[in-house]
């Protein structure tokens, strides 16, 4: 998209270029791991974990 936009200036274009790519890139890496999703408090009332 950003290679053929013409409301970005050459310097956003290309770091829009540069940041997609490394975007796509990491996603790539983590796509290849597991990955977890939690929290370290147990079964609590809401909001009372940071106690």
């Amino acid at each position: 998209m950003a290679k053929n936009t013409e409301v970005l200036t050459v310097a956003q274009k290309a770091k829009a270029i540069r940041v997609g790519t490394d975007m796509t890139g990491n996603f790539g890496k983590a796509s290849r791991r597991q990955i977890a999703f939690g929290t370290d408090s147990g079964v609590s009332r809401h909001g009372e974990n940071a106690r």
